[in-house]
């Protein structure tokens, strides 16, 4: 990288300085043409004024090749003809492509080479009236000019290795200064590991880089905050798998070291069933996570009438406080109906082991999905936010021995959440609480 960044910088110089170059060149030869140029206007001039005369004055002789008797390179008065009426002779003309098209297109600059000389004629046509006269055409020897072109050509050319050289150190200094900050950052980076994602990359400036950097440390805060839930999940999965096991190994090896008696394996059979189905229940809620954490759930999603799912529901769920059914019989959700059923029943299975008997629970249907609210012990505040996370119980009565292990409403949120919906709590102590499921995707007054 840094090779190439040596490379497209150097040669990004090098076009620079050549464009640059060019543009010097072209700026110093336009200046000394446009002097010329001045001088054959003012000569033009001055023939014209004395195109009546027979010969017309000498002027100092500009430099170039001349022969001793005056100025060689005098302006000349042709006739349409080609011969020289001022100052009459036989005298050639500067420049014949020039005199004819001189006589079409007006006054006009042109360039030649006259006896190893480059000349700069200018030829303007003279009217009397509206008849076209004759045509002046005044010469200048560019020869020095040539001669200063050729020497700054030269110059420009000698410069090229000083050029060459000053764009590889620019080059060098430009990727140095960018890359040393690409280096800090990697050497940072090499220093993060799982065990100190913590630590975060520094922010210098306010450039690209800078924000890079933001950007990468973005991601690490997000990082250290999935390897902490993923360290706690492992820990809380490991402590509520731990459990059951352990009563499954203390139960059969104290009923092993007893006497033998039915009554009691009969006991230790019911205790380790117990144990069991705890067992049981907690890996296939874990199931059900990775499956949420792998993206398969809300897949195949089809319009599901509300009162299906509810009837559903209610047949799965323990008996307890009554629950009361608001639903509208044509109102359709679009989901998967296997996991919208089991969205309800760990709803209504928290609702009823909160609720105590003579209280209510309540499933009511909404334009975009639907509610279940109970009068029952109700969440404190400081809890509500925290609902949804895996292994988290709001207090510590609400345990394993009471049917919980903290991922019903886990599963409840991977589910929602597969559906594109959100699920949010409002409870007040002793007053009961209520759970709202949107699902954008749903529909209502739909019949199927």
């Amino acid at each position: 990288m840094r090779r190439t960044l040596v490379l497209w910088n150097t040669v990004i110089l090098l076009v620079l300085f050549g464009v640059l170059g060019l543009i010097v060149r072209g700026i110093v030869q336009a200046g000394m043409y446009a002097a010329v140029d001045r001088e054959l206007a003012l000569r033009s001039e001055k023939a014209l004024r004395e195109r009546g005369r027979e010969r017309l004055e000498n002027r100092p002789p500009p430099q170039g090749r001349g022969n001793g008797k005056g100025n060689p390179f005098k302006p000349h008065v042709f006739g349409l003809d080609g011969v020289s009426i001022a100052p009459p002779g036989n005298y050639p003309l500067w420049d014949t492509d020039a005199f004819v098209r001189c006589q079409r297109e007006g006054k006009l600059t042109t360039t030649v080479l006259r006896d190893d000389e480059p000349l700069r004629v200018l030829s303007v046509p003279v009217w009397q009236g509206d008849t076209l006269w004759a045509v002046v055409q005044t010469p200048y020897p560019v020869s020095e000019v040539e001669r200063a072109r050729g020497l700054l050509d030269r110059a420009l050319l000698g410069l090229v290795p000083l050029v060459l050289l000053a764009a590889w150190g620019g080059a060098l200094l430009l990727t140095g200064r960018v890359l040393h900050s690409v280096t800090h950052l990697r050497q940072a980076a090499e220093s993060l590991s799982a065990s100190n994602l913590s630590q975060r990359l520094p922010v210098v400036g306010h450039d690209e880089l800078a924000e890079l950097a933001t950007t990468f440390n973005g991601m690490l805060a997000r990082l250290e905050a999935a390897f902490e839930r993923q360290r706690r999940f492992t820990s809380d999965a490991s402590h509520e798998l731990k459990t059951p096991l352990t009563v499954i190994k203390g139960t059969t090896s104290m009923t092993l070291m007893g006497p033998e008696s039915v009554e009691r394996y009969k006991a230790a059979l019911k205790s380790v069933e117990g144990a069991t189905d705890t067992l049981s229940q907690l890996v296939q809620d874990l199931l059900y996570l990775s499956r949420a954490d792998a993206g398969d759930l809300g897949q195949r999603r089809e319009p599901v009438r509300l009162s299906a799912v509810v009837e559903q529901a209610l047949a799965l769920v323990p008996a307890g406080a009554p629950v009361v059914v608001a639903v509208e019989a044509g109102q359709v959700l679009l989901g998967n109906e296997p996991e919208l059923v089991r969205l309800l029943v760990n709803l209504l299975s928290n609702a009823v082991r909160h609720t105590p008997t003579e209280g209510k629970i309540t499933v009511t249907g909404t334009a975009d999905g639907f509610t279940v609210a109970d009068t029952g012990v109700g969440i404190a505040a400081e809890h509500l936010p925290h609902l949804g996370e895996r292994f988290y119980r709001v207090e510590a009565s609400r345990n394993r021995r009471e049917g919980g292990t903290g991922l019903g409403l886990a599963i409840c949120k991977g589910i929602v959440e597969a559906h594109g919906g959100t699920l949010t709590f409002e409870s007040v102590p002793q007053r009961g609480t209520t759970v709202r499921v949107r699902l954008p995707l749903s529909g209502a007054g739909v019949a199927l």
